[in-house]
């Protein structure tokens, strides 16, 4: 928590660099403080797989709003040519086991328009999944 709030000062008065402030709610993440996970995530670049696995901790956690809110766009923009694998990767393997689509819930928020998403979620996922396979013939062969 202390962590947390240390990093939670020097970003709002940017007093110390960006770096020092990132370790610091890297810290508290490690520490599975949900609100540090956030806060890291916003530092960290949209191109960053880094920001995908802290934003599916804490969705998974609990918090899953700002996971909700940005994940589709990613996906949309991996479909499109211009996004990245390895974020795609992050975000696939952040969301499986954590869709249902018997209750239209994502993270176990049933509070969102789930029919607009699950298209995105269930990309991201085979995604993840195909990976996972491609990987494991790979080491096979």
């Amino acid at each position: 928590m202390a962590f947390s709030g240390l990093g939670c000062v020097f970003v709002m008065v940017k007093a110390v660099e960006r770096t020092w402030t990132r370790e610091k709610f890297l810290l508290a993440s490690e520490r599975s403080d949900v609100w540090a996970m956030v806060c890291l995530g916003h530092l960290l670049d949209q191109s960053d797989p880094q920001r995908w696995r802290w934003w599916g901790r804490a969705a998974a956690l609990g918090d899953s709003s700002i996971f909700l809110y940005n994940f589709s766009k990613q996906v949309e923009l991996f479909y499109s040519g211009s996004g990245s694998a390895a974020v795609m990767f992050a975000i696939g393997k952040a969301m499986q086991g954590h869709v249902n689509e018997e209750t239209k819930a994502i993270f176990n928020d049933s509070n969102i328009n789930f029919d607009s998403l699950f298209g995105s979620a269930k990309q991201a996922i085979a995604f993840y999944e195909a990976q996972l396979q491609a990987t494991k013939d790979a080491m096979r062969a």
